[in-house]
């Protein structure tokens, strides 16, 4: 038998008024599918966030990427065997089950695997719900959908893939559900397979990370490490990528990095990791490689890190290595809601010496915070605010503000469905506004509902830009070359 073929796909997303704003991005995840699975398929990637890109309105969504009829050309033309179809968020599952439905009346017989975070956090429902969907793909993807391809055969019978990790599928009017196993080596993964790629498509994109960074031009995500051993009570992590933290070794790192500034010319670079410093000595030996290289780029970490991985040197080594904007996850300004109800295990002292060091070396500094977390009473989100604004105010941190939200499959959601506390169904249209401050809030206690919230808001985005003229002129004076 010839090789199958192998078409993977990133959808377009859709967005709701007082939703977060649309990012384009480099497919990483697929990038790196693509990597493993190209000598034993014939492979293509169909991102709808590039290809053929449009922005059009539907009622109250906003609809960014590829029109379906042109993805439905595409099918046409390439004839299939297998469509893997990325879902990076729960909140965009739609835009998924539109595709795999769409994918079935062109052929019925093409294998549709799904997979990514929006995926692995509730398998076994999008299985029993979505006939469309052959299989769901939980966790990492590399290893388990080479598998598929190396016991795919045509008309294949799902019980070829019963042995496959993170696999959830039918079989015999059942659903079979295989636990996923993270991959424990990644330097044994190949470096995506961006050869397969058109980056000045990506690189003239207008909404390439535009909103995600303020080094966006000429710019890609990297993720080094994955999974995550801490237990915050909001995060996801855990189900799609463990609690079992992995790394890349320093030297796959700087391969990485070299690739990229050689053969793509791309200069800066956004760390996604869950925990890039983690590891606080391999850490540092990435800085000291990209500063012995002399690689003269510049990164920052958008996703966070934690505080009480910094130290002064440190910092100063990661400003010398060309960190642009260090951003820290602190979430609460209470030192017990901290420890008791958000389960960050965090000593908020660390923020504050994070934040002096930073200002001291000049180096750019945000921060995330989230209020309104079951347990939490209104004097508990005033500190944390208070706190927000202290540290804008005396040591210019950028504040970015959260409202909690119960995200499927978290600890916070399982806590809001014991306590009936959620204010509404979580529809996708819901969880999209919910991650926005601007937009609804979905928990509700008898300490705050969401006109507490509201007000709290109010209060901080007054205070906030009561300051930022003034901090504005002080950061052009302090951070000028």
């Amino acid at each position: 038998m010839s090789q199958p073929k192998v078409l993977l796909i990133n959808p377009s997303q859709t967005f709701y008024q007082n939703s977060s704003d649309f990012n384009a991005y480099y497919p990483l995840g697929l990038l790196s599918i693509m990597a493993s699975i190209k000598t034993n398929c014939e492979v293509s990637l169909y991102d709808a966030l590039i290809e053929n890109f449009k922005v059009r309105k539907v009622g109250s969504r906003t609809i960014y990427g590829s029109p379906l009829s042109k993805i439905k050309d595409y099918i046409f033309k390439n004839k299939p065997d297998i469509v893997g179809i990325s879902c990076p968020f729960s909140i965009q599952l739609s835009q998924t089950v539109n595709l795999s439905k769409l994918i079935k009346k062109i052929n019925p017989k093409i294998l549709i695997v799904v997979g990514g975070p929006g995926i692995s956090v509730q398998p076994k429902i999008i299985i029993d719900k979505f006939k469309s969907i052959d299989i769901c793909i939980s966790g990492e993807g590399e290893e388990s959908f080479l598998k598929i391809i190396k016991n795919y055969k045509p008309n294949p019978t799902l019980k070829s893939f019963s042995k496959i990790s993170g696999l959830t599928f039918r079989y015999q009017n059942k659903i079979i559900t295989n636990p996923f196993q993270p991959i424990t080596n990644l330097d044994k993964l190949p470096l995506p397979a961006y050869e397969l790629i058109d980056f000045a498509k990506y690189q003239s994109h207008p909404y390439l990370y535009k909103n995600r960074s303020s080094i966006s031009e000429n710019s890609i995500s990297l993720i080094t490490s994955r999974g995550c051993p801490y237990n915050c009570v909001f995060c996801s992590v855990h189900l799609h990528s463990s609690k079992n933290y992995r790394f890349n070794s320093e030297q796959y790192v700087l391969n990485h990095l070299e690739l990229l500034i050689n053969k793509y010319n791309i200069r800066s670079f956004h760390f996604e990791d869950d925990n890039f410093s983690l590891n606080q000595n391999r850490f540092e030996k990435i800085l000291d490689l990209i500063i012995q290289k002399n690689l003269k780029i510049k990164w920052d970490t958008p996703n966070g890190l934690r505080a009480d991985t910094m130290t002064f040197p440190l910092l100063k080594k990661m400003k010398k290595a060309g960190c642009q904007t260090l951003t820290i996850a602190i979430e609460s300004g209470d030192q017990k809601v901290l420890d008791t109800i958000i389960k960050k295990n965090l000593n908020l002292k660390n923020v504050n010496l994070v934040s002096k060091w930073c200002r001291q070396l000049k180096l750019k500094l945000a921060a995330f915070y989230i209020i309104g977390f079951p347990g939490e009473k209104i004097k508990n989100m005033k500190t944390t605010l208070d706190l927000a604004i202290n540290l804008y105010r005396q040591y210019q941190v950028f504040p970015i503000l959260f409202i909690a939200t119960p995200l499927l499959g978290t600890k916070l959601h399982c806590t809001c469905l014991k306590n009936n506390y959620l204010t509404a169904k979580l529809s996708q249209k819901h969880l999209s506004q919910a991650t926005s401050i601007s937009g609804i809030h979905l928990i509700k206690t008898k300490d705050f509902d969401k006109n507490t919230l509201n007000n709290l808001i109010a209060d901080f985005e007054s205070r906030k830009n009561s300051y930022r003229p003034f901090l504005k002129i002080l950061t052009k004076i302090f951070f000028k070359k």
